[in-house]
């Protein structure tokens, strides 16, 4: 029973908090990237994608944000399946002119309030 009361718990736990990033990601819905850039700091990768639109994402492991320089290799080396390691990728779609479209996120420590 204490099991199930843990487990419950923690289940609640984890659906405010990821509700509690998700209302925080949409406070930027509608803003410029420049903005969340000097609040975030450098993305970990950015590409361009249809109609001229661009993807800016940051990648944190724990309470460390990749860089750039280490995007692509931490990616190759991570294991997105292990269940032990803190991570939150978090994505934003902007229009041509910077203006930001939509996001998206995963993780299992994606959280508001993040230290850097």
């Amino acid at each position: 029973m204490r099991k199930f009361l843990f487990l419950f718990f923690f289940f609640i736990l984890s659906c405010a908090k990821t509700q509690n990033y998700r209302e925080e990601l949409k406070i930027w819905l509608g803003g410029d990237i420049n903005d969340l850039i000097r609040e975030w700091g450098n993305p970990s990768y950015e590409y361009a994608v249809q109609q001229k639109n661009k993807i800016y994402t940051w990648f944190w492991i724990g309470k460390k944000l990749i860089t750039k320089q280490n995007y692509e290799e931490s990616i190759k080396k991570f294991s997105f399946n292990d269940s032990s390691k803190n991570w939150c990728r978090t994505s934003f779609v902007t229009d041509p002119n910077g203006k930001i479209l939509n996001f998206t996120f995963d993780g299992t420590y994606c959280r508001t309030n993040r230290k850097k």
